[in-house]
């Protein structure tokens, strides 16, 4: 009896204790919530650090991981095969199949040449295809911005073509509808496209919306790097690799931004038999604070290779690209399985990959 009072008080009391639990979570949610002190925002924002040293050739400091992401799309104008358009593949997007192809191009291309295969407009359902899965609509703009020549050009989307063009990749004797680019056409011509009007189009990024996002302000200029001293480039490192030789080191000074590029280059005299990729360490330094504001660091392999940086022609170009987003530079590294970054100059701000349908 004795223990079945006991076991009662305790149950008893574990009940209460639920209840005042309950009743304490209650009275916390319905507390106003300008009752708790809020914090005071910090105006320094915490950066968080990507690796240690992911190069088993050259030891650098931390990277900083970006905080701030942009998902935008941007396009890279193509030729067709021909040289009579011009045009840019939405592809790696809208992920074209079967159903995006008119059936005649792949069940009767025996039957058609060349030319007829390789480029075509596609019209009616294929056309409206396009708009509702990429959520576009005949009020949209395609804009065409030239950051050669700070060009803005407009092409009132209701009024371009959309076309399927065969990938330069693809086996021409047996062409598969994975194996076109399906995009817009910015320019047609009777003739080849030839220089000086292509030149328009292959230094341009395109983008269809509404705005324009395309920052027209200070134009773009392409960079005339100098040759100086290792002792001069203001992040530290240390080579870990006997088979590598420190390179060339390479400076380009603006109002804003002083930029700084350190190449480790593999010694082939060691090793006749194998060739390993260069490396780049890349720095950019505030002109005025002088502290480093953006650091990135490139490895050569199959895909990725550097621009050459005593080629004035083949610089990559720098100034702001975007509305709203620090300088950058373009044409820094060349991805053959990918497409070049737009290498923003500050830690904070995740690079942009444009959409250059580069398969292979």
């Amino acid at each position: 009896m004795k223990n079945k009072e006991q076991n009662v008080t305790f149950h008893s009391s574990l009940f209460f204790l639920c209840l005042l639990l309950c009743a304490c979570k209650q009275s916390k949610e319905n507390t106003p919530e300008d009752s708790t002190p809020a914090s005071t925002p910090t105006e320094e924002v915490q950066i968080t650090y990507l690796r240690e040293n992911p190069s088993p050739v050259v030891a650098y400091d931390s990277i900083p991981k970006p905080i701030y992401t942009d998902d935008i799309d941007l396009y890279e104008p193509n030729r067709s095969f021909d040289f009579k358009s011009i045009y840019f593949s939405i592809s790696t997007i809208y992920n074209n199949d079967s159903l995006d192809i008119p059936p005649q191009y792949i069940k009767e291309q025996k039957k058609m040449s060349r030319e007829a295969l390789s480029y075509f407009p596609l019209e009616g359902k294929y056309r409206q295809n396009i708009f509702e899965r990429m959520k576009l609509t005949p009020k949209d703009t395609i804009f065409l911005y030239s950051y050669q020549e700070n060009q803005l050009r407009k092409y009132p989307l209701a009024d371009t073509r959309s076309v399927a063009a065969v990938n330069v990749y693809a086996d021409i004797e047996n062409i598969s509808a994975w194996d076109y680019e399906i995009g817009f056409e910015l320019q047609h011509a009777k003739d080849s496209i030839v220089s000086p009007l292509s030149d328009l189009f292959f230094n341009s990024f395109v983008y269809i919306g509404k705005e324009s996002p395309f920052s027209l302000e200070s134009g773009i200029r392409q960079m005339q790097w100098k040759k100086v001293s290792p002792k001069e480039f203001p992040a530290s490192y240390k080579l870990l690799d006997d088979n590598y030789l420190v390179g060339n080191t390479y400076k380009y000074v603006l109002a804003e931004v002083i930029c700084y590029v350190q190449d480790f280059d593999f010694d082939s005299s060691k090793s006749e038999d194998t060739y390993y990729g260069s490396k780049r360490y890349f720095v950019a330094v505030d002109a005025k604070s002088k502290k480093i504001i953006k650091r990135a660091f490139f490895e050569e392999g199959e895909s990725t290779s550097f621009a050459p940086l005593d080629n004035g022609q083949m610089s990559p170009f720098i100034g702001r690209f975007l509305k709203g987003k620090p300088l950058a530079i373009y044409g820094l590294v060349y991805e053959s399985f990918g497409c070049n970054p737009i290498i923003f100059l500050d830690d904070a701000y995740e690079n942009i990959y444009p959409r250059c349908d580069n398969r292979h």
